[in-house]
């Protein structure tokens, strides 16, 4: 069990993670809050493991995620972050709370966030993710995201993409844009939701703005 604060930093020329989390406590909560941090280049070394900017584990326990103007670029590899909670229906009980606000993911190996399980409730807030060759968001195994005035944006395929019973809530207050994806802005299998999809702007998407989502988009 433990808790962390980073305020000001800045980390560059990674060969691997900056932060490598695994919660194995079933009672106790970890803490893990940033605030005007700068990372600058994740490398590609094949000696490591992993490679994402930001790996968590949160399979047991409480985990709550504060990211506050913080800045990830160049992440070589993978994602710039990522968070396992129930990565396959296997029944852990972990619960993985995410705030990210005025932050920037910036040109990445993979996804730009990656989220997999059903304990996981991510909010977005006045951020920009942006150039990704995979989704900027990928959401999977129930996993929860909530986006509130902010951008998805150049990905190589589809910005955002839901699987496996996830949620996409958009905020009609805050609306947010997903738009210049190779793909479409919006990708969703048959047991996604997306909630309020009028609040997306899913124009200037080279193949449409959405697929996938007619339940739940074509009815705004």
């Amino acid at each position: 069990t433990c808790s962390l604060s980073m305020d000001g930093d800045s980390i560059e020329d990674r060969a691997s993670n900056v932060l490598y989390l695994y919660n194995g406590s079933t009672t106790d909560t970890v803490s893990i809050e940033l605030t005007d941090v700068t990372v600058d280049t994740v490398n590609d070394n094949e000696l490591y493991a992993y490679y994402a900017a930001f790996h968590f584990y949160t399979y047991y326990g409480t985990t709550d995620i504060l990211f506050d103007n913080v800045e990830i670029s160049n992440v070589s590899q993978d994602h710039a972050l990522e968070i396992y909670n129930d990565h396959s229906g296997d029944g852990y009980d972990g619960v993985a709370t995410l705030a990210i606000q005025d932050s920037v993911f910036d040109t990445t190996g993979n996804y730009g966030l990656e989220l997999q399980g059903d304990g996981i409730d991510a909010t977005l807030t006045d951020t920009v993710i942006t150039n990704t060759p995979s989704a900027g968001i990928h959401a999977r195994y129930g996993a929860q995201v909530t986006l509130e005035s902010s951008e998805v944006s150049s990905s190589s395929s589809s910005n955002i993409h839901l699987e496996t019973e996830s949620t996409l809530t958009l905020d009609p207050d805050a609306p947010s844009v997903s738009t210049l994806a190779v793909e479409y802005g919006l990708r969703c299998d048959t047991t996604a939701v997306v909630d309020n999809c009028g609040a997306l702007d899913l124009s200037g998407n080279t193949a449409g703005e959405h697929l996938g989502c007619e339940t739940s988009c074509d009815v705004d």
